[in-house]
């Protein structure tokens, strides 16, 4: 028999130490502020039985309270058996607990729900896509979405009158932000503050946190009593959901939430120990059970929600934990509940791929208060996903967008949560009827701060300076405010008109804020909203109009051009008789010339349907693409081509020559860059919906003159080698390279003048800048 150990005996493993770890933090952070008198601290550990120690000590505290982090862990402890390595496990934790609560560090800082983030929640976290908030993201979010109520946080009467919930709180780390903010604000708001009395009401009264995973809201309990255990509070406002099929009914946890008569309910609650009451109750950190009290909206709804999806290429991980059998009912009811909301709300089509953190930014607009604030952390696909489309025009139409804070710090993978390498951005929504057209502050951050009072600096720094910011009469945006520290970029700071963010919201917001500069930006906007480029006109038409119009496409445009990966493998690739030329990749080997070599293409037999939706024009976006490993973001061969890889557009040879053009130029590339879905910085995707929007020229509008010379100009570098787009951009901001000289025949063609030019090398300049496209060769 191997004696190798399973990856499941692993985790019960690490659940337990973590159990244990946990415990002997609280009880040495406890000790340490004489909460629990005649409890011994663990320096006078019995380093010759430390498990019996640990049993003796934790009975005695259990007398008193804390049941939900002592009883679980005690238990544990009275199951192992003695070991001279469970010894030595034991005695090594307690040096751990003890160095953590130094200086009550314990008290403010999310050790143990790192710990679980970090060593636990791994399988969970695959089916839910649950993800760790930083420290300071929690903290710059609470201190940005506090600022929109209006509370005198001085009064702890009127403190007292908030309600502020998270519905996936995990282990608090949110929750515990906006505790500490309001304490700031508190003492800042009044000559005598009392901060047991505000403790009292924030527990007991303004926080509530709701999650599916039972630990975690212990968790969260214990962190929000431990912020002053010396103060007895009448119970936390925790609640464990149920996620999953109960005695025949299903359960998506906070997803079951619905308002009746101005006040939240659930249908079922479960309770610490698992079983199912049909009253709801509510578990607080002495493990006792108590029915819940009427819940009111909540004023503020701040989460990072899970962000799993049912719209991966393959098995989806959505709910993977779950038994199949529950797995798939819950799913159905997943789908009947996104139908209702999608009905509910109005919205102008379904929502179900963008996955749960869509379901769960709806939710909370459904549930909290007709003027709350949203402060959510949401990947940056939000701002650009096709599947997003219905849920952002949504919240375009009904609210405001405060602030739209995206993370652009390579060095912190672009994300805010600490366990995923996804792009994600902070926002902060303001609910509220006939809100006219007001600005929205969009932030860029260059370094993601790194530690709470930072973000507390970077918090202020955008508050001061949103209010500095003004927008031109004529235009979008307003200039971009660079923040500086220590002589590095921290932040890149603009306002973009509402209105201009409800035109695009449908479509895709990078359009209006897709990049770190407001002038990059602006540039995109005119291009799709005006059709120019500086100040001038360019003959500009979207690609799903062109192609009907032109005759390529008979019925619907998507029906002749290429199709996904799945598709592509499954009815075309060697599944017919017709011959046709086939693209398998996007890198540096095939997207390095704006004409695709040879070598980059092996002949496929397919169908004859695939065979229709073979094109001359290939633009990547089937699958993620690299920014930085391509030299051209279209090409163009003089076959037509088949591809898993890049979308196949159906253009005669002369088109396809010009537009594949036209989208290497520069304004192509910011163009064709606002219409990118993100996902991790320079790892960007086309889908095809946002094919549709994407702005090609109109050939049949261009002079016999100007055709001919855009044709030429196409050969003369169809095969030049362009190399890496960032050291394109640095040779043309020194007008030099193939980029430079394509981007001044080109533009010249439509009456570009020398100071044009001039500008140009601007727009060079600040595309360097941009993290999409890495570091240089």
């Amino acid at each position: 028999m191997s004696s190798k150990i399973t990856q499941k005996e692993l985790s019960i493993v690490k659940t337990g130490l973590f159990m244990i770890a946990n415990a002997m933090i609280v009880h040495e952070a406890l000790v340490a502020i004489g909460a629990l008198k005649g409890i011994n601290p663990l320096a006078k550990i019995d380093t010759d039985d430390p498990r019996g120690w640990l049993i003796k000590e934790w009975e005695s505290i259990l007398k008193t309270n804390y049941k939900s982090v002592f009883e679980p862990a005690l238990k544990l402890l009275k199951t192992l058996p003695s070991h001279p390595s469970l010894k030595k496990i034991l005695l090594d934790l307690a040096k751990v607990a003890q160095k953590a609560v130094e200086n009550r560090a314990i008290l403010r800082h999310d050790l143990a729900g790192r710990l679980y983030h970090t060593l636990l929640l791994r399988d969970i976290a695959k089916g839910l896509a649950t993800y760790y908030t930083s420290i300071p993201a929690a903290t710059l979010l609470a201190s940005l979405a506090l600022d929109l109520l209006a509370i005198n946080w001085g009064s702890i009467e009127e403190v007292a009158k908030v309600r502020i919930a998270d519905f996936a709180c995990g282990s608090g780390t949110l929750l515990s932000a906006v505790y500490n903010e309001i304490v700031d604000r508190h003492i800042m708001g009044t000559m005598r503050p009392n901060l047991s009395q505000l403790h009292k009401v924030l527990v007991e009264k303004v926080l509530y946190g709701f999650d599916v995973l039972e630990y975690a809201v212990h968790l969260t309990a214990a962190s929000l009593v431990l912020r002053d255990p010396t103060q007895p509070v009448g119970g936390t406002n925790t609640f464990v959901l149920p996620l999953g099929v109960y005695n025949g009914e299903v359960h998506l946890g906070s997803l079951d939430i619905r308002v009746i008569d101005d006040y939240i309910t659930f249908p079922m609650q479960k309770t610490l120990f698992g079983t199912i009451s049909a009253q709801a109750v509510r578990v607080d950190v002495d493990a006792s059970e108590r029915p819940i009290p009427k819940i009111e909206r909540p004023h503020l709804v701040i989460m990072n929600p899970p962000f799993a999806r049912t719209g991966n290429v393959g098995k989806s991980t959505l709910f993977g934990h779950l038994p199949e059998a529950d797995r798939k009912e819950v799913l159905n009811k997943l789908k009947e509940l996104g139908k209702k909301m999608t009905d509910t709300l109005k919205l102008s089509g379904s929502f179900g791929r963008a996955g749960l953190a869509a379901y769960f930014l709806l939710k909370a607009y459904e549930v909290s208060r007709p003027d709350a604030v949203l402060a959510f952390v949401l990947p940056r696909v939000f701002l650009s996903g096709s599947d997003w489309r219905s849920v952002r025009e949504f919240m375009a139409k009904s609210g405001h967008f405060e602030y739209i804070i995206i993370s652009d710090d390579p060095e912190a993978l672009w994300a805010w949560s600490e366990n995923t390498d996804l792009s994600e951005i902070l926002m902060v929504y303001k609910k509220c009827r006939n809100c006219g057209n007001g600005d929205v502050t969009v932030v860029y951050v260059r370094k993601r701060p790194s530690s709470a009072l930072e973000a507390k600096v970077y918090a202020s720094l955008i508050r001061t300076i949103a209010g500095q910011l003004e927008i031109r009469q004529h235009s979008a945006l307003s200039p971009t405010k660079i923040v500086r520290m220590d002589g590095n970029e921290v932040m890149y700071i603009y306002k973009v008109r509402e209105s201009a963010v409800r035109e695009v919201a449908s479509v895709n917001m990078n359009i209006i804020m897709g990049f770190h500069s407001s002038h990059l930006s602006e540039i995109a906007y005119n291009l799709y909203a005006k059709k120019k480029f500086l100040r001038l006109d360019l003959p500009l038409i979207p690609l799903s109009k062109y192609l009907v119009q032109s005759g390529k496409c008979r019925t619907k445009w998507e029906n002749c051009v290429g199709y996904d990966v799945a598709q592509t493998r499954r009815r075309c690739i060697k599944n017919g008789k017709n011959p046709v030329l086939f693209l398998a990749e996007v890198n540096m080997n095939t997207f390095s010339s704006p004409k695709l070599p040879s070598s980059a293409l092996r002949t496929t037999y397919v169908p004859d349907e695939c065979l229709k939706r073979a094109g001359r024009l290939l633009v990547p976006g089937v699958g993620r693409f690299r920014l930085t490993t391509i030299g051209v973001v279209a090409a163009y061969y003089d076959q037509p081509v088949l591809s898993q890889a890049a979308w196949t557009i159906p253009l005669s040879d002369e088109e396809a020559k010009i537009q594949a053009l036209w989208l290497n130029t520069t304004p192509g590339l910011i163009h064709l860059l606002s219409m990118r879905q993100d996902s991790a910085g320079g790892f960007v995707q086309l889908k095809k919906k946002s094919l549709g929007d994407l702005l090609l020229i109109d050939v049949p509008k261009l002079s016999v003159d100007i055709k001919s010379k855009l044709l030429n100009l196409f050969d003369e570098y169809a095969n030049t080698p362009m190399g890496r787009i960032l050291s394109q951009l640095k040779r043309a901001s020194n007008r030099q390279g193939p980029r430079y000289e394509i981007d001044v025949e080109f533009l010249e063609l439509f009456g570009a003048n020398e100071q044009d030019i001039e500008r140009l090398l601007g727009i060079y300049r600040d595309l360097q800048n941009e993290t999409l496209f890495g570091e240089s060769d």
